[in-house]
């Protein structure tokens, strides 16, 4: 009888720490951290554009050319895929 108990216990556990291990995934992929730098190749203001919704990159780097008539850098991009959030970071070239 401990034993089938004690079996119990331990499957309870188990489920436990599953359950915790995959909330901790779920809320890191929700978390849609975007890493960019904040370094500025060319010393120019760094600049956002947004190519939110349905929009793709191409989307911001369009408006970034529309900003800089000389073209421009890119210095980092964010992406949320559960908001759907683009955000493309850049600097005019000189």
């Amino acid at each position: 009888m401990k034993s089938s108990y004690l079996g119990t216990k331990l499957m309870s556990v188990s489920l436990i720490v599953r359950s915790l291990i995959t909330l901790s995934l779920i809320t890191l992929g929700l978390s849609g951290c975007g890493i960019f730098s904040q370094t500025k190749p060319n010393n120019a203001p760094a600049q956002q554009v947004s190519c939110s919704g349905f929009a793709d990159w191409q989307v911001c780097a369009t408006k970034a050319a529309r900003v800089c008539e000389n073209g421009y850098l890119t210095i980092g991009k964010e992406e949320n895929l559960v908001t759907q959030e683009r955000i493309m970071h850049f600097s005019c070239k000189p």
